[in-house]
């Protein structure tokens, strides 16, 4: 069983307004829902996804209105029978994080409404192939590290990144049997550096003279995706006491969620542009055969071998 225990989290980009447990160990986890508790464990979202954290962990509960309740409070005043009101409230969803199960939700209802709303088709994974719409399967994600550093901490990457993928049914990490296929893999370089971070305040008083930052790249390449075009970077910091790097690496993760999501949905949608112009050009509807970005590489060498 997968699950996420952060502790003596130091969160570097935290929401105005939160729902925030303070840890034993020092740090906080912020703009939470508690969705459930037993004897032994908090159960709640988090922009990463499901977390459940020990409550001998926990030294006290602040209750704080989080994205999750400002969400309950605008799907209220949405009206549900509006296609341009319900992706409205999806536009608002993904400038949050921790809002994907709502994001596709909402797309779901708008296609109801609506069949033929290009962008919320397009958000559900659906290119257009003529005068019907095709379902893509999902993105399967290769995660490589060249860098010794980043080898040893590559099994941690990979379990972080599938907790932040379970809110998600249009990415998935490839299993190492699985037959890829150029138009629905990608690969994430990627690289891990440590460095001694400067000490920790907190309105001038001196918490920690010492802590470790963790600065993670992800640099995606293939033959969809132009070099050095798709990336994105977490940052993470610790106190220097204990496993200082795994908390460190722990806390990347959970600052900085939509920069991951980001990156994979800016991924999804060069695949989609790709896919969307090879059908055009096999119908002949573009003679050009291309309608992707400019700088862009055309269909020709997305999808066929060099």
């Amino acid at each position: 069983r997968s699950f996420l225990v952060l502790w003596g989290l130091t969160c570097l980009a935290s929401p105005t307004f939160a729902d925030t447990i303070v840890l034993k160990a020092g740090g906080k986890i912020e703009n939470c829902r508690i969705v459930r508790e037993t004897d032994r464990l908090y159960i709640l979202r988090s922009p990463l996804g499901k977390m459940e954290v020990p409550r001998e962990a926990v030294q006290k509960l602040e209750k704080k209105e989080s994205v999750f309740d400002r969400y309950d409070k605008k799907w209220k005043r949405t009206n549900k029978k509006s296609a341009k009101s319900l992706f409205d409230l999806y536009g608002w969803c993904r400038e949050r994080a921790g809002l994907r199960p709502e994001m596709r939700e909402i797309a779901k209802k708008v296609i109801a409404i609506a069949p033929d709303h290009t962008e919320a088709r397009e958000v559900l994974g659906y290119v257009r192939k003529g005068a019907e719409w095709e379902k893509l399967p999902p993105l399967s994600l290769v995660l490589e590290t060249e860098s010794k550093v980043g080898a040893k901490w590559i099994d941690s990457i990979r379990n972080k990144f599938g907790t932040a993928l379970r809110d998600r049914d249009d990415v998935k990490l490839a299993s190492g049997s699985e037959k890829l296929s150029p138009l629905h893999f990608c690969t994430l370089d990627t690289d891990v550096e440590f460095s001694d971070g400067r000490k920790v305040e907190f309105y001038g008083m001196i918490l920690s003279k010492k802590s470790v930052a963790v600065s993670v790249h992800f640099v995606a390449s293939g033959r969809l995706y132009r070099k050095n075009t798709y990336k994105a970077r977490v940052i993470g910091k610790a106190f220097k006491t204990g496993n200082a790097q795994d908390r460190a690496m722990a806390a990347a993760f959970a600052g900085y969620p939509d920069r991951i999501h980001k990156l994979l949905d800016r991924i999804l949608e060069q695949r989609n542009r790709a896919i969307t112009a090879y059908y055009k050009k096999q119908s002949g509807a573009d003679s050009a055969g291309s309608t992707s970005n400019e700088g862009e590489p055309t269909v020709t060498a997305q999808l066929n071998p060099r």
